[in-house]
């Protein structure tokens, strides 16, 4: 692709971004049991409205920021630090969340968001279930039922047309050349402007073991066309999923059977091409994590899919 020509300039500009992708096991450990929180959290909670509280559990795992589980007058909830300077992310999260929330998506509510001791702090309800992950090790035989029903809840959030006035809900990084490149083959469509993911996957939806009870970590939320959060989607659950179930993979391809049922995958067109940039998106994003082996992985993925784009042009 010609790197002066108008079309390689648009997709320069176009608003791409996606953040690294991390699997963390989530288990919670009292700061200090049966005693008051760190000076810090109790001074931030009183900057948010909270006088007095139960107990305070540092959460060890969290992707992109500091999470204590928060008991208040007998309810759970969560509070997420980030760097004062991240302000603006957590004002993002909030709006997608009240989009999603506002058209029936289950995401735990957010109660307040202030600034205080250096810190961005976010107040929200602590979501109530299992991560999906947990329950497809617990009851693997449920694998295709989740699937589902993780994949409906997806589509649902594709259901959200999103306003010019809430279109920014995040700045998007620039896409590479090689992204550019593939971008500039996919054929523009009318979905281009409803509510994204971005960072969907087992480990980010809540299950009571039938429904999905919470969809957590809006953090890379946007608006733009869905097959963009569909392919991040699959190419997480094959490229870093099938590391999780190489004991058990007919438990993955299960849930990714009623996943892709759910969502309404098979119905999507050009999927080979978002395929391919998913790849590319995740090598991107964790090229400091990668060995050699997995570059050769991610990038055998992108060519295969590249393959599938070409022959089904040719034909």
């Amino acid at each position: 692709m010609d790197k002066n020509s108008e079309r390689f300039k648009e997709l320069r500009n176009k608003k791409v971004s996606l953040t690294p992708f991390a699997v963390g096991k989530i288990t919670a450990e009292p700061i200090r049991a049966g005693q008051p929180a760190s000076g810090r959290v109790d001074g931030i909670l009183e900057k948010l409205g909270v006088a007095s509280f139960d107990f305070c559990e540092e959460i060890q795992g969290g992707r992109d920021s500091q999470v204590y589980k928060i008991g208040i007058q007998n309810r759970a909830y969560a509070l997420r630090l980030l760097p004062a300077r991240k302000y603006g992310q957590f004002v993002q999260e909030k709006k997608a969340i009240g989009l999603a929330r506002e058209n029936g998506v289950p995401v735990p509510k957010v109660h307040a968001i202030e600034t205080a001791g250096g810190y961005a702090a976010m107040l929200m309800e602590w979501g109530e279930g299992m991560t999906v992950m947990a329950a497809l090790k617990e009851r693997p035989e449920l694998a295709e039922k989740l699937g589902i029903a993780c994949g409906k809840t997806q589509a649902r959030i594709h259901q959200i047309q999103v306003s010019p006035q809430d279109r920014e809900l995040r700045s998007w990084l620039t896409p590479s050349r090689e992204e550019a490149g593939i971008l500039s083959a996919v054929p523009l469509t009318d979905s281009e402007n409803v509510l994204l993911h971005l960072d969907f996957h087992p480990l980010n939806v809540l299950t009571d073991g039938r429904n999905v009870t919470a969809v957590l970590d809006w953090a890379n939320a946007a608006s733009g066309d869905c097959r963009f959060d569909l392919a991040r989607t699959f190419s997480i659950l094959e490229l870093v999923g099938r590391k999780r179930f190489e004991k058990d993979p007919d438990v993955l391809d299960n849930f990714v059977k009623g996943w892709r049922a759910g969502c309404g995958i098979a119905e999507a067109q050009s999927m080979p091409l978002f395929y391919a940039w998913g790849g590319i998106r995740m090598k991107r994003d964790s090229e400091a994590q990668l060995d050699e082996s997995g570059r050769a992985k991610i990038d055998a993925w992108v060519a295969g899919w590249l393959a599938v784009h070409r022959r089904g042009t040719d034909n």
